[in-house]
């Protein structure tokens, strides 16, 4: 790595760490350098898992959990779920529009 890679990505370490979040666009004015090389920067960083990339940015790095198997969320308190979808049945009329998110619960609302 050169000495002004070393040291552009250790100015991009300290910004984390001060604001938790950076940006593509600011960090290539600040550093002037061009988008692309920040970017390759921040992708090296998310492989040394440094940082969370997120398009046109990154955060600190934070290791991301992975949910439950849906199957096992589906069965877990699945009478509450049910009994839930069900009151929310008799809410909606004939005629009404609804958004319904991905989830668990909503499952039964079917």
């Amino acid at each position: 790595m050169s000495k002004v890679k070393h040291v552009r990505i250790q100015m991009i370490e300290e910004l984390l760490k001060t604001n938790k979040k950076v940006f593509v666009k600011e960090l290539s004015e600040y550093l002037r350098v061009s988008p692309e090389t920040i970017r390759r920067d921040l992708d090296e960083l998310a492989q040394m898992k440094l940082v969370n990339r997120f398009h046109g940015g990154a955060t600190l790095y934070k290791k991301v959990e992975k949910e439950p198997v849906f199957e096992q969320k589906l069965q877990s308190n699945s009478i509450a779920k049910k009994r839930i979808a069900k009151e929310a049945a008799t809410r909606i009329e004939n005629g009404d529009i609804i958004a319904v998110d991905v989830g668990s619960t909503t499952v039964y609302l079917f």
